[in-house]
């Protein structure tokens, strides 16, 4: 392994780390703060493994039925000892906390076989130890963790285990399809299978993905595709799943993709909330205002469920995002928050561009039937393998004598409106290739007037059973993800043969997925006959009114005023005919807080006054929301006491 491989590790080590620390739950109990007694020890597996285990008790007179347990589980290639201080913080608020290091990594025993239902069978029998102990609370215990400790426990509880709670972050129900999408390998897929034994051991299957994807060989690919996600995948179990569960994922993530938890929670028949945007680690941005209020959603959930606090939070929205948007800072985005009581948001319909000659991007196709417009993955050495790719960090002389990135490019006019994208984008794509294999990775991006671009997200589709020259169809769908583009700015369609971008601090010069090494020629198809395309889920503006929708011309709402406000604003719509109209506030978490109209309305424009100077809120962002038969419109104001 190469010095910039171990680098590269060590730097998701420390990003991950980082981030579980700060994400401790904020408690609101503070005038409780107990001693706390630590315990360490082995638990036996049914394969006689033994797990390194620690618990911590608060040393005082348990209560009656024992002390509510919270569990906290380890991301991949770390150990219990990443979460001992958020277990000990919690343990002195009143809880018996718990903290181990999963199998073949740290100190534990064992083989890893890399979050799989191996894994899930010990924290099974990890939670019957619980169960056992006298001094824990057996019908109320909470476990959280993230990547690996958010995979694991959602993976349980979905297979029968019965806890009070389940607070899963940076996880996904297929996150091992997730790793292979549209047949593409994502890199860090490989840096996880390829850890140093002294941070994990692997078992010999696990060794044998690792060959499989370094391998240009067809048939290495389907083992690849028809193993890693088997023991692994549990989309088909989440309908079973008997448990609470809070859900919180990245838009940004390069291991998982959103896709699967939104596919989830449409299975998911108990009580949940989801999050998804800005959730600190996998390589994501976030901010402050994000990180306090996943604090904050976090303990009010974990109280809610353990201890029967906050008992209006269950009538807090169901779904809350976060969608980047410039400026960015500090080479990050920037984050607006959104509440939404379905998912998707409502009026969320495909914006069409399609490829036309000249580079463009147009709501309509070519009007000539056929063109074409082509890339070349450009293998310049054919004996260059995968791993020397990886080794040089797909960067220097080395690399670039033996493999050249190319592009094609498409641009939109400027936008005439503001638009929020929401969801996964969609390639409906006519191609052909010289290779009898061939990718397409598709970047999205936001250009403003000027310089300043910027980098969304991406469709990555590699055909791996391809017959050369043949013109085939394929509709693939990429990263879900949510951004506000703005009024003015260009967007940017880029197909490459290596998907990096410039300055992601996370990936460095390594590529979303690896490449393939076989020298080709790609054609893109447009025109009548083959009008290749790209679909953007979006709401046409800001205010949540989606363009070419029939629906925002029977009615509309406009920006409160003033905003920001204190205490009292006005708040303005129309009608095109009478009907019953519902305006209601709700706060950032989606709990509402007035309702300002509930009655039978005639056509026209209409003023109603919000006073809020009797209700007890704090400064803050708010929703105001009006609904008219089935259809629904929100935006954003702002209470400045």
């Amino acid at each position: 392994m190469n010095n910039s491989s171990i680098q590269f590790y060590l730097f998701i080590i420390v990003t991950s780390i980082f981030w579980l620390q700060g994400g401790l739950f904020a408690r609101q109990r503070s005038l409780i703060n107990y001693s706390v007694k630590r315990y360490d020890f082995t638990v036996r597996m049914r394969d006689s493994v033994l797990i390194d285990c620690t618990k911590f008790i608060p040393v005082e007179k348990k209560p009656a039925k024992g002390w509510p347990v919270i569990m906290f589980c380890h991301g991949f290639s770390e150990s219990k000892e990443t979460e001992v201080p958020d277990a000990v913080d919690q343990a002195q608020f009143g809880y018996y906390t718990f903290v181990f290091t999963m199998r073949g990594q740290g100190h534990s025993g064992g083989l890893s076989n890399l979050i799989s239902t191996v894994e899930m069978n010990d924290l099974m029998e990890i939670i019957d130890y619980i169960k056992r102990d006298p001094l824990a609370d057996s019908t109320s215990i909470a476990i959280f963790g993230a990547s690996q400790g958010g995979i694991i426990p959602f993976m349980a509880v979905c297979n029968g285990a019965k806890v009070g709670t389940v607070l899963t972050d940076l996880a996904s129900p297929e996150f091992a399809s997730s790793w292979i999408e549209n047949g593409s390998i994502k890199i860090t897929f490989f840096f996880t299978i390829d850890y140093d034994t002294s941070i994990v051991r692997y078992t010999n299957d696990v060794k044998k993905l690792r060959k499989w994807t370094l391998s240009k060989e067809n048939d290495k690919w389907d083992s690849l595709a028809n193993f890693l996600p088997k023991g692994r995948d549990f989309l088909d179990k989440v309908p079973e799943c008997k448990v609470p569960v809070l859900i919180t994922n990245a838009w940004q993530d390069k291991y998982f993709n959103a896709s699967g938890m939104i596919k989830a929670i449409k299975l998911l028949k108990v009580p949940f909330m989801a999050y998804f945007g800005a959730v600190g680690g996998h390589g994501a941005d976030t901010t402050k205002e994000e990180n306090d209020f996943l604090s904050t959603y976090d303990n009010n959930w974990e109280e809610y469920w353990l201890n029967n606090f906050y008992p209006g939070f269950a009538d807090s929205a169901k779904y809350q995002y976060a969608s980047s948007h410039f400026p960015r800072v500090n080479n990050h985005w920037s984050f607006s928050h959104f509440i939404s009581h379905e998912w998707p948001p409502l009026n969320v319909a495909p914006l069409t561009f399609y490829f036309n000659p000249g580079g463009k991007l147009l709501e309509v196709p070519a009007k000539t039937a056929f063109d074409t417009a082509g890339f070349w993955n450009d293998l310049i050495d054919t004996s260059f393998t995968m791993q020397q790719a990886i080794n040089t960090s797909f960067k220097g002389e080395f690399f670039n004598k033996r493999f050249s990135k190319n592009t094609l490019v498409f641009e939109t006019d400027p936008l005439p409106n503001d638009y929020q994208l929401i969801g996964a984008p969609q390639i409906h794509l006519f191609y052909s290739s010289t290779a009898d294999v061939c990718q397409f990775n598709v970047q999205i991006w936001e250009i403003k007037p000027g310089l300043d671009t910027s980098f969304v997200t991406r469709i990555n589709y590699t055909d791996r059973h391809y017959k050369p020259g043949l013109i085939k169809e394929k509709i693939t769908e990429g990263t879900s993800f949510s951004h506000l583009f703005q009024q003015g700015d260009k967007i940017r369609i880029i197909f490459t043969n290596l998907d990096t971008q410039p300055a992601d601090s996370f990936l460095t010069t390594n590529p979303y997925v690896l490449p393939i090494l076989k020298k080709s020629y790609n054609k893109v198809y447009m025109g009548k006959s083959f009008p290749s395309f790209i679909e953007l889920p979006m709401v046409g503006s800001t205010s949540g009114i989606a363009k070419n929708n029939e629906i925002s011309n029977k009615f509309r709402l406009f920006q409160n005023y003033p905003n920001p406000f204190n205490s009292l604003t006005n708040i303005r719509f129309s009608v095109d005919k009478p009907a019953h109209v519902e305006l209601r506030v709700y706060n950032k978490r989606g709990r509402k807080v007035a309702t300002v109209l509930d009655d039978d309305m005639p056509a026209g424009t209409h003023q109603v006054e919000f006073n809020c100077s009797h209700k007890k809120l704090f400064s803050g962002v708010y929703f105001y929301e009006i609904k008219v038969g089935n259809t629904v419109r929100r935006m954003k104001m702002v209470l400045a006491n």
